[in-house]
């Protein structure tokens, strides 16, 4: 499914996906999933027109989101912008 988004978004030139749908999480953090997005865009980081992704979090998941993105591009947590 993020295959499919990734090469919609390139179709248009998109340089800005946004989830908004991790704004409220039920109960738990789908980890398995959001780590999958992650896997996939570390995988066209370089060969995207995507230049900012957008997630909307769950306050109560920041940080076990912020330790996924550092797994996955292997940079501090400095470039993701919270805001309030």
């Amino acid at each position: 499914m993020m295959g499919d988004l990734l090469e919609a978004a390139e179709s248009v030139e998109s340089e800005v996906l946004n989830f908004t749908h991790y704004g409220y999480i039920q109960e738990k953090l789908p980890a398995v999933e959001v780590e999958s997005v992650f896997k996939k865009l570390s995988e066209v980081t370089q060969k995207s027109s995507i230049r900012v992704v957008i997630w909307d979090i769950d306050s109560r998941y920041l940080t076990d989101v912020k330790n996924l993105y550092q797994r996955y591009f292997g940079r501090a947590t400095g470039d993701i912008k919270v805001a309030q």
